[in-house]
């Protein structure tokens, strides 16, 4: 499976669009630290804390390398987590399980949504989690799991 797989095309739009606006245009590159700079001038990273951390862990372990929008997707995915991998799913799970309880919340689902920007209304968030864990007002590990396979055909 191809990483940009990882992605819808409105996302992979989103995210080039990002990295246009802050690449070289020359060399098609984008140096991190020039992107967190930006964010941090716009005052975004309050905005988005998630989505920071992952580009503030980017930029730490990648430094000032420039990076193609391919190796920048990788380099997202790698922080985000690979659905389709075991490793991935529990990045994923651990990122929206903000306060390590090891099971998401209504709360959690809540907060997600508003930072990634995706309106939902409070009675269909909880049929999103009702659809996962039927029995609980919690998703544990084991609830996501099974849901991941179904989506992605993982069984």
């Amino acid at each position: 499976m191809c990483i940009r797989d990882s992605f819808t095309t409105d996302q992979l739009i989103e995210l080039y669009e990002v990295f246009d606006c802050f690449c070289d245009s020359r060399t098609q590159t984008l140096r991190l630290p020039n992107l967190t700079h930006a964010i941090t001038n716009l005052g975004l990273e309050k905005k988005n804390p998630i989505i920071m951390g992952i580009i503030y862990e980017m930029e730490s372990q990648v430094k000032d390398t420039p990076l193609s929008f391919d190796k920048f997707i990788q380099e997202i995915t790698n922080r985000l987590g690979n659905p389709t991998t075991q490793q991935g799913r529990q990045r994923i799970f651990q990122i929206v399980d903000g306060e390590k309880k090891g099971s998401i919340s209504f709360e959690d689902l809540k907060n997600l949504a508003r930072e990634i920007g995706y309106n939902i209304s409070d009675a269909e968030l909880f049929e999103v989690l009702k659809s996962i864990a039927p029995n609980s007002n919690v998703i544990s590990y084991a609830d996501y799991e099974r849901h991941m396979a179904r989506r992605y055909d993982l069984e």
